[in-house]
């Protein structure tokens, strides 16, 4: 791939990346509402601000990142689900980009700072990109176990939030018009809201402007701040219908997800009160009843589940459970001297044979692998934790622990 100038997904500086461009449309989402609104109150066309200079100036350096990105985008190759392998291919890669965001990516990197004052909410066009960045957001959400369940949940707040940015900033450019020389002057709700002062501080401005798009997304409207021109109606209808939707769809999606997240600890709660009732019904000791319970808290914790053996896709034929298990088991054979794996060559298929025959054995701190006389009957390969050599007689340790990779 590197000879060939194609980039893969998982590469380490991609991902890093596509970090750094995350950051970046978060700032755009923004910044652009306030510059178009809150800042305009600011700007002085005929002699502007040190602060004015500096965000034209990263105005102008995000376009050029932007751009960049998109160019980087066009060698971004995709896992092609028939060939089961990543495309090497630099026409088909630029074609399915094509099909996908690349128009949009062009349009939010396209520098609207080449515009007049009066142009400036073209500038809103950037947040096309809104929903990659609610997107990777919420990919990096699934990472933490206790966020998981509601991910889709806070996704939406996310996009509840942002839209409430968004609504209070076009609110507050709704309120006011620019005269001949470029600069800006208060109107409509936003002159009433001043009480048609011209000593005022936007910053209040924009308070009171999202204080009205929190009322009207969250259907409270308490009527204090009222829309006067018909631009000021056409745009607190739309904020309107469009906040109801998504506050009702955010509501659902969270009570959704909290309700699973509740019958997991339920189901969790409900298997340890079992098992320790039984135990005590075996009249097991205190010593060997915590030491069973600590086994089953830490496979929920790990697995999520009561048999890390028994997965989801056991209904699959053999030679997809056997990629998924390859896949799996991956990293941990990458660091296994004895099988001398490579990425781009799978030895006959050698791999998914192995991981086929691998059970998974889920271990508690103190628990012993083998003791001394046992007679091992499998190899047994460290996926994650480590393990310790003891002499059989004085139990004390004997070189360096074995870690993920290592087997014995």
């Amino acid at each position: 791939f590197w000879t060939k100038q194609i980039i893969v997904p998982e590469l380490g500086l991609w991902q890093a990346w596509d970090f750094f461009i995350l950051v970046v449309i978060a700032y755009s989402s923004i910044m652009v509402p306030l510059q178009i609104s809150l800042f305009q109150l600011f700007e002085t066309p005929e002699n502007p601000s040190l602060s004015t200079i500096i965000i034209a100036t990263v105005d102008w350096i995000v376009s050029g990142i932007l751009m960049v990105d998109v160019v980087l985008r066009t060698r971004v190759t995709y896992y092609d689900k028939y060939s089961h392998e990543f495309c090497s291919d630099q026409g088909k890669v630029f074609k399915m980009y094509v099909k996908g965001y690349f128009f949009l990516d062009i349009i939010s990197a396209f520098p609207f700072e080449i515009f007049e004052s009066g142009y400036k909410v073209l500038k809103l066009l950037r947040l096309v990109r809104l929903p990659q960045l609610i997107r990777n957001v919420g990919k990096r959400l699934q990472n933490f176990k206790l966020l998981k369940q509601i991910s889709r949940s806070l996704e939406l707040f996310l996009y509840f939030f942002l839209l409430a940015h968004v609504a209070a900033c076009l609110w507050l450019w709704c309120g006011l018009t620019l005269d001949e020389t470029g600069r800006a002057h208060l109107q409509g709700w936003a002159l009433n809201a001043v009480a048609g002062s011209i000593y005022y501080d936007p910053y209040d401005l924009y308070i009171k402007s999202a204080y009205w798009a929190l009322a009207t997304i969250t259907t409270v409207g308490y009527g204090d701040i009222v829309p006067e021109s018909n631009m000021e109606h056409v745009w607190a209808c739309t904020v309107m219908v469009v906040g109801n939707i998504l506050s009702m769809f955010i509501l659902g999606t969270l009570a959704a997800g909290l309700s699973d997240l509740a019958e997991e600890h339920s189901k969790c709660s409900s298997k340890l009160e079992k098992v320790s009732q039984h135990l005590i019904n075996c009249n097991a000791p205190k010593i060997l009843r915590e030491r069973v319970l600590a086994y089953y808290t830490t496979q929920w914790e790990v697995y999520g589940s009561w048999d890390q053996n028994k997965a989801v896709t056991d209904d699959l034929p053999e030679e997809l459970k056997a990629e998924i298990s390859k896949c799996r088991h991956r990293n941990m054979l990458r660091r296994t001297p004895l099988l001398l794996f490579s990425e781009q060559v799978d030895h006959g298929n050698m791999l998914s044979s192995i991981s086929k025959s691998f059970k998974s054995s889920l271990l508690i701190p103190g628990q012993a692998v083998y003791s001394y006389g046992d007679y091992g009957t499998s190899t047994v390969f460290i996926r994650r934790g480590l393990v310790q050599r003891l002499h059989f007689q004085n139990h004390t340790l004997l070189g360096q622990p074995l870690t993920a990779g290592d087997y014995f």
